[in-house]
Order: structure tokens, then sequence, then C-alpha cells
């Protein structure tokens, strides 16, 4: 019995490590890639894949004219790539100099796709970067920090009653 009460201690301390890495890793903002470059007229442009956390994805973009921006998820990406229909997550149109924040929702990978809608070059910068806590690994670090107490309480308890009900027996 005692096994099990050690045993919910250890998932308490590695539920409240991995809460202290998660706020610690995510009290800042970070950078995860800036892209951009010269699209050509009506043309459509794939910028880098990024392999991203449900956090919240703040896009800054700055254009020489008027684009269309979308952001792909994994399937989107491969939907675009093999038969190149279009199935954005989000998507934003007539942008010239803005800056949007998404709520990134699952792991995975993501992409973002610039359309020029112009019968002419335009010149696009885009940074991406990532802002509030990876509410997947928050939500495991407060399961495990929950489990681990129930699970040495329970077995406290169940020591307790079998402790009694040996001395009722004698």
């Amino acid at each position: 019995m005692r096994k099990l009460t050690r045993f919910g201690i250890i998932i308490l301390v590695i539920g409240i490590s991995l809460l202290l890495v998660t706020v610690l890793r995510n009290s800042s903002s970070t950078s995860i890639g800036k892209g951009g470059g010269t699209v050509s007229p009506d043309s459509w442009e794939l910028q880098s894949i990024f392999l991203l956390g449900p956090r919240d994805l703040r896009l800054t973009i700055q254009a020489n004219s008027t684009i269309d921006v979308y952001v792909l998820d994994g399937s989107g990406i491969n939907l675009w790539k093999s038969k190149e229909v279009l199935s954005p997550l989000w998507k934003f149109t007539g942008v010239k100099q803005e800056t949007f924040t998404v709520p990134i929702m699952t792991r995975g990978d993501y992409a973002v796709l610039i359309h020029n809608i112009q019968n002419s070059s335009t010149a696009t910068d885009i940074t991406l970067s990532m802002h509030g806590l990876e509410r997947d690994l928050l939500w495991a670090s407060i399961a495990l920090t929950m489990v681990g107490p129930v699970i040495s309480v329970v077995n406290r308890l169940v020591s307790q009653k079998q402790s009694k009900n040996n001395h009722t027996i004698k």
C-alpha cells in the first residue's frame, strides 16, 4: 500500500514540475518565423511549414499592395500541395499592413499561404510569433497535479479501513 502512496506523490511532483516548466516556457512571446519575399502577379506562395503548439499565433503582415493571406493546418497543406484545393482555417482578404491573432487549438503543422490578387508583383513580409500558454501542456500538468493526491488519499483511506477491519475481527 505504501508504494501506491509514493506513486501518487511522485505523480503530484511531476504534475507541479510540468506546470512550472509550462508557465516558464510560455511566459513570453516566441518568434517562430519570418517569411515573405516578392510574389508574382496573380499567383500563390506557400510559406514555410511550422510545427505549432496550441497557443495564440500572431501574424504581422506587410505588403506593398493588397494580398489575401490564408492559414492552413496539416490537412489544408496536403490538399493545397496535392490538388491545389483551398481549405484554410483562417482567411484574411485585402491585407496590406495588419496584425492578426488566431488561436491554434491543436498541436500540428501549419503554414501561411499568400495570394497576390494584384496584376503586378508585390513585396511581402510576414512575421509569426506565439503568445499565451500551451493549452495541452497546461491541462496535462493540472490533471497530473490533481490525480497524484487523489491516488495517495484513496490509498490511505483504503489502508485505514482495512486496518480497522483487521482490528475488529480479532
